[in-house]
């Protein structure tokens, strides 16, 4: 993706994934499968949901790199280096 994209930060370059949900009192990961419907190709879902919402925007919506879907983990942000969990969207 770094050489694909030209720039280290992929998030920023590409599409943010599911990394700007809030906490909440039940859990905020997202049901897998969204992307099916892209197939192998690259881009975001048209819709996403967490079994309670459903979601239609970035960094709210799941993503596929090449027929892999959400590979940032479905929660996680690149802060630098690092890889964290993001909790909202900061």
């Amino acid at each position: 993706m770094i050489i694909e994209f030209g720039a280290l930060n992929i998030q920023n370059a590409f599409n943010k994934g599911i990394t700007k949900l809030t906490d909440k009192n039940y859990n905020i990961s997202c049901y897998t499968g969204a992307t099916a419907a892209l197939g192998n190709s690259s881009g975001m879902a048209a819709e996403t949901t967490d079994g309670t919402n459903t979601y239609t925007t970035e960094g709210f919506s799941a993503i596929s790199y090449r027929g892999v879907e959400n590979p940032y983990g479905n929660i996680w942000s690149f802060i630098g280096d690092a890889k964290v969990v993001s909790r909202n969207g900061n």
